[in-house]
C-alpha cells in the first residue's frame, strides 16, 4: 500500500481501513484525546506509527522534509496544549 504513492484522499481511505485492522482504535483514541486533530494530523500520526522516516512521510504526503518536521512540531504543540488544559 505504501509504494511511494501520493496519499490522495481516495488512497487515504483505503489505507485507513487497512491501518484500522492492524491497529484497531488507534486513530479514534488519538482523536478523542486531542479533539483538535485534523484529518491531515491523523494521516501523519498513522505514518509515524508505522515508523517511516521523515523523507518517506514527505514523499507519501507530497511535502518537503522541512514540511514534515514543521507538521510534527505543530502536532506536538497541540498535544502539549491539550495536556495543559486537561483532556
Amino acid at each position: 500500500m505504501l509504494e511511494n504513492q501520493l496519499m490522495t484522499d481516495e488512497r487515504w481511505i483505503k489505507f485507513k481501513n487497512i491501518f484500522d485492522r492492524v491497529y484497531p482504535g488507534y486513530l479514534d483514541n488519538e482523536k478523542e484525546s486531542v479533539p483538535k486533530l485534523t484529518e491531515y494530523d491523523l494521516r501523519l500520526l498513522a505514518l509515524m506509527k508505522l515508523g517511516l522516516t521523515n523523507r518517506s512521510v514527505g514523499d507519501l504526503l507530497g511535502i518537503s522534509l522541512e514540511g514534515v518536521k514543521k507538521a510534527k512540531q505543530r502536532l506536538k504543540k497541540r498535544w502539549m496544549l491539550t495536556a495543559r488544559v486537561g483532556r
